[in-house]
């Protein structure tokens, strides 16, 4: 059994840990281009580095991407959601906008939608899952 750690706020203490997974418009199948995957990552890390969150998984199939993340106590689930994907975005259409032409021509990279589940007892099941995904 692992050992839960807490977050510690100047009146608060716990841990906000979620397994969330992300779809693009359309679902389409964008993350079996290196490229595309390689800068949503990077944007996903810097992202969660500037806004006090921890990466602890992330992976790709070839039409969504899992993550299970560990957020600040001063963000809200929506909040940690929509800077994610909207730095994701930014820097997609920058870097890869060929992909904007192919499949996003509507100028939207994300699905509105996103799936979040708490991680509590069954966190190792989740860890499990998620590492799975790119099998």
């Amino acid at each position: 059994m692992t050992s839960v750690s807490y977050t510690h706020g100047s009146s608060s203490v716990g841990r906000a840990l979620f397994h969330m997974c992300f779809v693009p418009k359309y679902r389409r199948k964008v993350f079996r281009h290196e490229q595309i995957k390689r800068l949503c990552e990077e944007s996903f890390k810097q992202t969660a580095h500037l806004y006090g969150m921890q990466i602890e998984e992330l992976a790709f199939n070839i039409d969504h991407v899992h993550l299970k993340i560990r957020i600040s106590h001063t963000l809200s689930l929506a909040d940690a959601a929509r800077l994610l994907k909207g730095r994701a975005a930014r820097i997609i259409f920058l870097h890869a906008s060929w992909g904007r032409k192919y499949y996003f021509w509507g100028g939207h990279f994300w699905g509105a939608q996103y799936f979040y589940d708490s991680v509590g007892a069954n966190e190792e099941t989740i860890t499990r899952y998620i590492r799975n995904q790119a099998q």
